[in-house]
């Protein structure tokens, strides 16, 4: 079954960071939420890992049984030998060979239902999705992909639980937003665009996609430990995960490494986003 978000011309063209985020956020919008039943494989590609991250992280705090995974690693040693209710693949480009090879291994070993997040794909790569009977979720190509995949990834996440359920339930329905409050409140340089990017875990999303756009790797913070005197970097970093760096974050003055900390205070599932957008700032790079 086909879905696909209703907005305009198919060509985005150049755009600045904000014109961006509204076309992502019109189009995340716009998107069906999959069904995300049972224990579910969260399988990504390429930049497309950051979004993944941002459900992945939705889904184990809600409870969900759920699992993350390489498409290639989902489909040659978890799927075929794992019983999966629902596999949820995110890919950053309509011709993905890899994301096929793992809906086609599910269909062949009965692997649950198969879903697909991707750009507008093309006709032969959907032509082979729909026979394997997944169901596509196809962005319009006028949207930043990454961005609009990270923004409904946050649409699609479950219910939690307790008084943060409510807390949650603000911050999503305020991402109109949010893009301003990052431009007011994480201090993200242009002039840093150029710098290697590190991270602790919930703020992953945001040196993938740091990487992305300037064509470095993305390392854990613990590399700090390794890097040479005059080294600098931009830290991707949540306050919930601080702490447990703190010998990390302690030693780089001392050994002469330069960080330029991305801190951020917000609920963990909303982190993940909310780095990606700093990424943004500093990139000035739709992705």
């Amino acid at each position: 079954m086909k879905h696909a978000a209703a907005v305009g011309p198919s060509s985005m063209g150049p755009s600045s960071p904000v014109e961006a985020y509204k076309r992502a956020l019109d189009t995340a919008q716009g998107l069906p939420r999959p069904r995300l039943e049972g224990e579910v494989l969260v399988a990504y590609t390429g930049a497309a890992e950051a979004p993944a991250r941002i459900l992945y992280t939705a889904l184990t705090h809600s409870g969900s049984k759920a699992l993350i995974a390489h498409a290639v690693e989902a489909a040659r040693h978890i799927v075929p030998y794992r019983d999966i209710d629902t596999v949820l693949i995110y890919s950053p480009s309509g011709r993905d060979p890899r994301t096929l090879s793992l809906a086609e291994t599910a269909s062949l070993v009965g692997g649950g239902r198969v879903a697909l997040v991707t750009p507008q794909m093309h006709p032969a790569y959907r032509e082979k999705a729909e026979s394997l009977g997944v169901d596509l979720v196809e962005l319009t190509s006028r949207a930043p992909p990454i961005l609009a995949m990270a923004l409904a990834s946050l649409y699609w996440a479950p219910k939690q639980m307790g008084p943060r359920a409510g807390r949650l339930e603000a911050e999503v329905g305020e991402l109109a937003s949010a893009l301003e409050w990052a431009i007011e409140t994480l201090g993200a340089n242009p002039g840093h665009a150029g710098l290697e990017a590190l991270y602790t875990p919930a703020a992953k999303p945001g040196a993938i996609y740091h990487c992305a756009a300037t064509g470095c790797m993305p390392r854990p913070l613990e590399a700090v430990l390794s890097m040479h005197r005059g080294a600098e970097a931009v830290a991707y970093m949540t306050s919930v995960d601080e702490q447990d760096y703190r010998d990390v974050t302690a030693s780089h003055t001392a050994r002469g490494i330069k960080l330029h900390v991305i801190r951020i205070n917000t609920d963990p599932i909303t982190a993940g986003l909310y780095s990606i957008l700093a990424a943004l700032l500093i990139t000035q790079k739709p992705l």
